[in-house]
């Protein structure tokens, strides 16, 4: 599958956190899952929004919020940010 993200989402990585799309590719070279869904109400989508914790070429853990269009081939980057010590206990508590 696909990464593919808007140039506004692509702006505001880079805005807000200072985190090229380059970045964000590498991260998603090195997804191995699972994903797990964003089942929260105001991040409902359809198809479901997913996330995963990857990371970059040089050690940046990033968490990467996508919605994947099977169908289509690809999946689109709603953002990408470092995530925070919760995130990753809760990452790590649903993997297993």
């Amino acid at each position: 599958m696909r990464l593919v993200a808007t140039e506004a989402v692509k702006a505001k990585l880079w805005d807000e956190r200072e985190l090229d799309f380059g970045e964000v590719l590498e991260a998603w070279e090195s997804c191995s899952g699972p994903w797990l869904i964003d089942d929260r109400e105001r991040n409902r989508t359809q198809p479901p929004t997913v996330w995963e914790l990857a990371w970059t070429d040089l050690g940046r853990l990033l968490k990467l919020v996508v919605i994947p269009h099977r169908k289509k081939g690809i999946a689109v980057l709603r953002t990408a940010f470092e995530p925070d010590e919760d995130e990753v206990k809760l990452y790590e508590a649903n993997i297993g």
